[in-house]
C-alpha cells in the first residue's frame, strides 16, 4: 500500500479521534450522518474491514453511492511504539493520472492530491502486528477524479460527517502457560512458496538458511507454542498423554523425553501400522534416547491412527488439551498450512483422556466404533448447543452419520461459511455447496482447497461458492513478462481482482519482514510515493526520477468475494491495491528510475525486479499447501461455530480412522475463536487465489466459464459510481459479501 501525507484530508491525529479505545477483536464504527458503516474483525496478524453505504431514502435507489468513487483508509497504531500513521490504499489510478505514452517513457504521471481510493467494499490489512490496537478511519470520496471530495454536500464537509472511525485490537500470538483464555489458536505461516520467502531467503531450503531463521519465519509461533505446551510438565506432579500420526520432528520428541526426565509421566500412542508412516517414525525414535519406553504402538486401526492431540494433567486434574491438524513433522509445522488449538478446561480434557485410554488398549475397529457411538454423540444441531460450548467428537464410527451431521450444519449456515479441505470435498458436503439442496445458489460460501478433487465439478459453477486452490508463481507462470502483464491488463475485472487479491496474503506481518526487497531497506525519501505490498504482491514507487510501474503493481488480498461472477472489485486493486488488504508494510521498497526494475528506459520490465519465481521449500511431499481441516459456520450469525481437528471431512476419516474434532460454539458478544480462524482463512484464501488465477491454464474451462458473465476489464479505476452499483445487485455474490462482512 501507499504511504503518503494527505494535506486534503486533515484532522486524523490521535488528538482529534472521537472514539473510545476497546480491546475488542470485532468493532463497528459509523459516520456521524449514519450513512457509512465499518465493521472491523481482527485476528493475530490480520484485520478485515467491511464497509457499507446505507440508502438515504427507503424504497428508492441507493443514493448513498451516487457519485461515490471509492474509499480511502487511514491507519494509526495506538499501542506504544506502533509506528507512524499511514494511509492504506491501492496502486491503481484514474486513467488521467496514469497516462504515460510508451513513446515518451520519461513522462511522469501527476501525483494525486489525496490517497488513491479503493473501489471495493472489503479491505484487509495483512500487515497488522499481534497484540496491537489500531484505529482505522474510512473516508468515502465523491465527485470526479480531478476533484474528489469527502461529501457531495459541501455543507457537511466542515464536520466531516461522512467519515467512520473504528478501533480494534489484534490478538497476542505468543504462547502463555498462564493464559486466562479457554482457547488459544496458533496458525503457522502456511505459505511455503511466496514472494516474501523468495526475497527474504532466496528460495533456499529452510535447513540451508543460517540460525534457523527460515524455520522460525515459517513456524510463526506454532512450533514454539507446541513446545511450550509440553514444557509445562515441570516435575512428577504432571502427566502427558498424547496420540500422534506422523511423529518425526526431533525437537518435539526431545521435549517429551525432557518432560519425562523431569519426572513427568509421559505416554505417547503412535501409528505403527505397516502401511503407515511407521518406518520414518521409528528412524526418528532411534535418534532420541529415552523415548522408546514412553511409546504405545497403535496397530489395530482399520484405517490410520490420524490423531494429533496431547492432554496435559497436573496432580490428576486434567488441565488442557492440544489438538488441531499439525502432524509432528517438519512439513506439518513449517510447510503446509496447519493449526494448533489449545482448549483449557477439565471437561474437554477428560473426554480426550477417556478416548486416549480406549486407543491405548489397541482395540479392534468394532470395539472402538461402538465406544464412539455411545460416548461421542453430537446434538441434532449446533443450535442446540449453548454459546461457549466445546464439544469433542471422535472417530471411527459405525456409519457416515457424522458426515451427514457436518453437511447439515453447513446447510444451516446462512451468515458466512468457510471450509478448508486437503483432499477435495466429500460428496455430502459438495451437494450442499452445489446449491441444489437450497433450490437456489444458496448463501455465500468460501472454500479453500489443496486441489480440486473428484467432486469439484458439483459446486464449481455455483456463483455463491468462491473457491481458492493451492498454487505457486513458478517458472511457467513467470516465463514471459509480456504474457504476465497481458494477463493483468486483459483479465476480466473479477479475475484480476481475485488474482491481485491473493498475491500478498500470507504476508509477513512482522516489522521489516514484509514484501520489501530486504528487511534493511533505507527509509524512502519524502519525494517518493512508496508502495509496499504484502507477501504476494510487488512493490512499486513513483519517484522524482522515473515513472510509476502502475500497470504491474497488483495487489494481494482483494476485496470481498473472490470467485463468483458478481464478486470482488475491478482491476482497481489489481494493478493497484497491494493486497487488497495488504495495506501497509513497515518495510518498503522503492524502484528508482534507471534501476533494474524501472521500465522508463523501455528495455526492462518492472517484473524483473518486482516478481520472483516461487519454489516450494521441499518440506511437503504429499500435501503441499492446505492441510487444515476446519469449517467456520455462521461467522456473522447468532452462534458462530468453528469445527476443527484432525479429520478431513471424508468417509475414511469418519468410519475407519482414529480421529478427533472440536465443535466450538460462540455467541455474538464473544467471537474470539471464530475471528482467529476467519482472519487466517481469508489471508490464505486471498494468497492462493491470486496464484490460482495466474496458473489458470490448470483450470481453464472453469475460469473461462466463470469469466463469461463479467464485465470488460480496465486497468484503471472507474471514473463514475458504476463499480459501486454492482455491489447492490440483489442476491449477487458481491452484494452478499458486502452485507456479510459489513
Amino acid at each position: 500500500t501507499c504511504q503518503q501525507s494527505c494535506p486534503s484530508l486533515p484532522h486524523l491525529t490521535a488528538r482529534s479521534a472521537r472514539t473510545t479505545l476497546s480491546p475488542a477483536m470485532r468493532a463497528r464504527g459509523a459516520s456521524e450522518d449514519g450513512q457509512l458503516s465499518v465493521h472491523a474483525i481482527a485476528g493475530s496478524n490480520v484485520v478485515i474491514l467491511g464497509f457499507n453505504i446505507s440508502p438515504r431514502e427507503s424504497g428508492g435507489p441507493v443514493t448513498g453511492i451516487e457519485g461515490l468513487l471509492g474509499f480511502v483508509i487511514h491507519r494509526m497504531c495506538l499501542s506504544p511504539g506502533g509506528g507512524h500513521p499511514l494511509w492504506l490504499h491501492g496502486f491503481k489510478r484514474f486513467e488521467a493520472a496514469t497516462a504515460c505514452s510508451s513513446d515518451s517513457p520519461k513522462a511522469k504521471p501527476p501525483l494525486p492530491r489525496h490517497p488513491v481510493p479503493i473501489q471495493a467494499f472489503r479491505w484487509s490489512d495483512y500487515t497488522a502486528q499481534p497484540g496491537q490496537t489500531y484505529r482505522y478511519t474510512v473516508v468515502p470520496l465523491y465527485g470526479v477524479p480531478e476533484e474528489l471530495v469527502e461529501r457531495r454536500n459541501a455543507a457537511c464537509d466542515a464536520g466531516r460527517a461522512g467519515r467512520a472511525v473504528v478501533c480494534v485490537s489484534t490478538e497476542p500470538q505468543s504462547f502463555e502457560a498462564r493464559s486466562d483464555h479457554q482457547h488459544d489458536v496458533f496458525f503457522n505461516r502456511g505459505v511455503a512458496a511466496s514472494q516474501a520467502y523468495a526475497r527474504k531467503f532466496d528460495n533456499k531450503p529452510p535447513a540451508e538458511v543460517p540460525h534457523g531463521a527460515a524455520f522460525r519465519w515459517l513456524s510463526r509461533g506454532l512450533e514454539e507454542a507446541l513446545l511450550g505446551f509440553i514444557g509445562q510438565a515441570a516435575d512428577s506432579d504432571w502427566q502427558i498423554h498424547a496420540a500422534f500420526y506422523e511423529f518425526t520432528h526431533l525437537p518435539v520428541l526431545q521435549a517429551l523425553v525432557a518432560a519425562s526426565e523431569r519426572g513427568a509421566r509421559v505416554q505417547v500412542i503412535y501409528d505403527a501400522k505397516k502401511s503407515g508412516p511407521v518406518a520414518d517414525t521409528r528412524e526418528s525414535i532411534a535418534l532420541v534416547p529415552g523415548l522408546e519406553p514412553l511409546l504405545i504402538p497403535r496397530t489395530s486401526c482399520p484405517g490410520i491412527a490420524h490423531n494429533k492431540f496431547v492432554v496435559l494433567s497436573h496432580r490428576d486434574e486434567h488441565l488442557a488439551t492440544w489438538t488441531g491438524s499439525v502432524n509432528i513433522t517438519e512439513s506439518g509445522i513449517f510447510g503446509q498450512s496447519n493449526v494448533g488449538h489449545i482448549v483449557r478446561g477439565r471437561d474437554v480434557a477428560e473426554r480426550y483422556l477417556s478416548f486416549w485410554h480406549q486407543l491405548a488398549a489397541n482395540p479392534a475397529a468394532g470395539t472402538l466404533r461402538r465406544w464412539t457411538r455411545e460416548h461421542s454423540v453430537p446434538p441434532a444441531s449446533v443450535a442446540d448447543l449453548a454459546a461457549g460450548s466445546v464439544l469433542p467428537l471422535f472417530s471411527p464410527r459405525p456409519s457416515e452419520s457424522l458426515l451427514l451431521w457436518y453437511a447439515a450444519q453447513l446447510k444451516a449456515s446462512c451468515h458466512g461459511s468457510f471450509l478448508t479441505a486437503a483432499f477435495g470435498v466429500n460428496k455430502l458436503l459438495a451437494e450442499v455447496l452445489s446449491g441444489k439442496t437450497h433450490k437456489s445458489p444458496g448463501p455465500l460460501a468460501h472454500v479453500l482447497l489443496e486441489k480440486p478433487g473428484a467432486t469439484f465439478k458439483m459446486f464449481r459453477d455455483n456463483p455463491h461458492v468462491l473457491v481458492s486452490l493451492g498454487s505457486v508463481l513458478d517458472e511457467d507462470a513467470l516465463e514471459s513478462d509480456r504474457r504476465f502483464v497481458k494477463y493483468l491488463l486483459t483479465t476480466s475485472p473479477q479475475e484480476a481482482r481475485d488474482g491481485a487479491a491473493t498475491a500478498a496474503a500470507g504476508s509477513d506481518n512482522q516489522a521489516g519482514e514484509g514484501y520489501a526487497l530486504s528487511s534493511s531497506q533505507p527509509e524512502p525519501s519524502a519525494s517518493s510515493v512508496n508502495v509496499a505490498a504484502g507477501e504476494g504482491s510487488p512493490t512499486v514507487a513513483a519517484s522524482k526520477g522515473g515513472t510509476a510501474a502502475v500497470a504491474t503493481a497488483i495487489a494481494s488480498a482483494a476485496t470481498s468475494q473472490s470467485t463468483s461472477p458478481a464478486s470482488a472489485a475491478t482491476l482497481s486493486e489489481a494493478l493497484a491495491s497491494p493486497a487488497s488488504a495488504t495495506s501497509v508494510v513497515k518495510s518498503t521498497a522503492v524502484v528508482p528510475a534507471g534501476s533494474p526494475g524501472d521500465s522508463s528506459d523501455g528495455t526492462r520490465s518492472p517484473l524483473d525486479a518486482l516478481w520472483k519465481q516461487e519454489q516450494l521449500t521441499g518440506l511437503n511431499e504429499h500435501v503441499q499447501f492446505v492441510h487444515t481441516k476446519y469449517m467456520v459456520l455462521d461467522a456473522f450469525g447468532d452462534k458462530p461455530t468453528v469445527i476443527t481437528g484432525s479429520a478431513n471431512f471424508s468417509k475414511a476419516s469418519t468410519t475407519n480412522n482414529d480421529e478427533n474434532m472440536l465443535v466450538c460454539v460462540e455467541g455474538r458478544e464473544s467471537t474470539r475463536v471464530t475471528d482467529l480462524y476467519l482472519t487466517e482463512f481469508v489471508r490464505l484464501f486471498d494468497h492462493f487465489r491470486f496464484r490460482q488465477r495466474v496458473q489458470k491454464q490448470k483450470y481453464t474451462k472453469w475460469v473461462d466459464r466463470k469469466a463469461r458473465v463479467e464485465s470488460e476489464a480496465t486497468p484503471h479505476l472507474a471514473l463514475d459510481d458504476s463499480w459501486a452499483a454492482s455491489y447492490f445487485v440483489p442476491n449477487s455474490a458481491r452484494a452478499l459479501g458486502r452485507e456479510m462482512f459489513a
